[in-house]
Formats: structure tokens, C-alpha cells, sequence
């Protein structure tokens, strides 16, 4: 199981471009299980 850390609070204008996003959109297509921390 891969754990995915990524950031709690994003400033508006950056929602969709972070790379967290990038590494969960890459995670979701192979099918990986991962968990993404509270």
C-alpha cells in the first residue's frame, strides 16, 4: 500500500496543479492501492 502525502491547504488558483495531484492521477490509472493521510 502506497501512502500519498500531499498538501492539507492549497491557496484557489492552484487546485489542480499541484504535483500531489499529478503523482494521485498517475496512482489512479495503474491502479496502485494508495491511502491518502487524514
Amino acid at each position: 500500500m502506497i501512502t500519498l502525502y500531499g498538501f492539507g491547504r492549497i491557496h484557489r488558483k492552484m487546485l489542480g496543479h499541484g504535483r500531489d495531484l499529478r503523482a494521485q492521477q498517475a496512482l489512479e490509472e495503474t491502479g496502485l492501492p494508495y491511502v491518502v493521510p487524514p
